[in-house]
């Protein structure tokens, strides 16, 4: 009869352990996925992942691992001098992976190109010489552009119409310059060899006749930036165009 005694409070005990077992805190689930930096120039290890008060690294390859409480989170990717990108509403599941959760990031780039002068004046029968030039080129390899004008005033020279400019110190070759459209110069540049140019400078130059009176403006579309490993270059903050305009007397 004592020894029964004795065992109350030791099963009292183990119901208290026992109880005490589940109340603990609810499984982590885990974000997951990839980061790519656009221009791979940046060190994707110094990305900042962040879920709710969590923030990881990903690994050298760009992949990321969050352990978090079950929940709705904005998983935000950031990294200095480039743009922040953010997914809202990420579902985690206790004891489940979150997959897929991946991020380009592309760099802060102020891009502004121009055409100078600006403004030109001229007599039928004369000819214009433009410069484009850019500011802030990032690493370009290649660039295609259309310039667009009033073709019902405006001709293009039939001999050496575009100039390689300085901006691609001697290294570029002229790939084509195309007069496909009427009131449409298409011209395309690119270096020789590898790598890419950053900075300031003037990309080509080209020369319009002046046919008949009136004023034309002189616009960019279509451009295309490309690097060296021939991907196109986006991702900038802002780009402006400064056009030109043709005034024929």
């Amino acid at each position: 009869m004592k020894t029964y005694i004795k065992l109350i409070p030791i099963l009292l005990f183990v119901l208290m352990i026992s109880c005490t077992e589940d109340t603990t805190a609810p499984t982590q689930g885990t974000i997951e996925g990839k980061i790519i930096l656009a221009d791979r120039n940046g060190d994707v290890e110094d990305v900042d992942i962040t879920a709710g008060d969590t923030t990881e690294h990903p690994d050298s390859l760009g992949n990321y691992l969050i352990s978090i409480e079950p929940g709705f989170y904005d998983v935000t990717a950031s990294l200095e001098s480039y743009i922040d990108s953010t997914i809202v509403g990420v579902e985690v599941i206790e004891g489940q992976s979150t997959t897929g959760i991946d991020f380009i990031l592309n760099r802060e780039i102020n891009l502004e190109i121009g055409i100078i002068p600006g403004t030109q004046t001229i007599s039928v029968g004369q000819s214009a010489v433009y410069s484009v030039s850019i500011e802030d080129a990032k690493n370009l390899f290649a660039i295609s552009v259309e310039i667009v004008f009033d073709n019902s005033l405006i001709s293009i020279p039939d001999v050496d119409p575009v100039i390689i400019g300085d901006f691609w110190d001697g290294n570029a070759n002229l790939q084509g310059w195309f007069f496909e459209e009427p009131g449409i110069l298409s011209v395309a540049i690119g270096l020789e060899g590898t790598g890419g140019i950053t900075g300031d400078g003037a990309l080509f130059t080209f020369e319009l006749n002046a046919d008949a009176i009136g004023t034309s403006d002189i616009v960019f579309q279509n451009l295309s930036l490309i690097d060296q490993n021939g991907n196109l270059i986006e991702g900038f903050n802002d780009i402006v165009f400064e056009n030109g305009e043709l005034i024929i007397q």
